[in-house]
């Protein structure tokens, strides 16, 4: 859940970032995402009585690949809608399961 705190903790960052419309914006949380330190061994645990737990860093990387993806053949896509979305789906997933990994 350490990796979904920090991954929400950016967000909130990069909402309130005066750039946040931008790609270059998103470049920027892209690569402060990939510096999230990986707290659990996620591939090792998925492994392990049918365990299977989201890589919240992993994740994230590829929701903001697929904003980008949408930004540059949709040119009229929210940057800044799309990472409010993000980040409400994390928070729904935080207050639904508060004590989970």
């Amino acid at each position: 859940m350490r990796e979904l705190e920090y991954a929400t903790g950016l967000l909130d960052a990069a909402l309130n970032s005066p750039n946040a419309e931008t790609l270059e914006g998103l470049y920027e949380l892209r690569a402060k995402v990939s510096e999230i330190p990986e707290t659990l061994n996620v591939q090792l645990l998925n492994g392990l009585s049918g365990i299977v737990l989201p890589s919240w860093k992993g994740n994230t990387i590829g929701m903001l690949a697929e904003i980008e993806r949408k930004k540059r053949e949709q040119p009229d896509t929210s940057i800044l809608l799309e990472l409010r979305n993000l980040k409400e789906r994390y928070d729904k997933y935080r207050a639904k399961y508060p004590r989970t990994l």
